[in-house]
């Protein structure tokens, strides 16, 4: 049997590695980043003679073990939700921006120059994070190509 090659880690570049857990739900394989943390986890399917004194065949922990490989190899899934978060945030970040713009001027909440120009320092941090993100979005996918 050829060994089962991990890539790395999708959210940080770093290692992964593989680990078999017993808790008092089941056994379970692990695969997580050495670094983030990131992880996916897969519950081995044991049949239910063995179930009750917690045995396993090594060759249904092996399938579990490949199974969980191939999710963590397996990138669409990771980067639609790393894509769908780094949306979330978007709209979480323009969302702000409104409302303190609006803030600002509709309802005048800013009384003198001190405070406005706190509000406008505030305003383009967010601006300047939302071009980080948009940066980001945009070396992803032109990886991608």
């Amino acid at each position: 049997m050829e060994p089962i090659k991990l890539k790395p880690c999708p959210l940080c570049g770093s290692e992964a590695k593989a680990h078999i857990c017993n808790s008092t739900n089941g056994i379970y394989v692990v695969i997580q980043c050495e670094n983030c943390k990131a992880s996916v986890k897969s519950r081995v399917k044991v049949p239910s003679i063995m179930a009750n004194n917690w045995s396993i065949d090594i060759e249904t922990l092996m399938q579990s073990v490949a199974s969980t490989a191939m999710n963590w190899n397996y990138r669409r899934d990771v980067e639609d939700i790393v894509q769908k978060r780094l949306d979330e945030y978007t709209d979480r970040i323009e969302r702000q921006i409104n409302e303190t713009e609006c803030k600002r001027d509709v309802f005048n909440l800013c009384k003198n120059a001190e405070e406005k120009a706190r509000v406008n320092g505030f305003v383009d941090g967010l601006n300047w994070l939302l071009e980080i993100i948009d940066d980001e979005y945009t070396r992803h996918n032109e990886e991608d190509d």
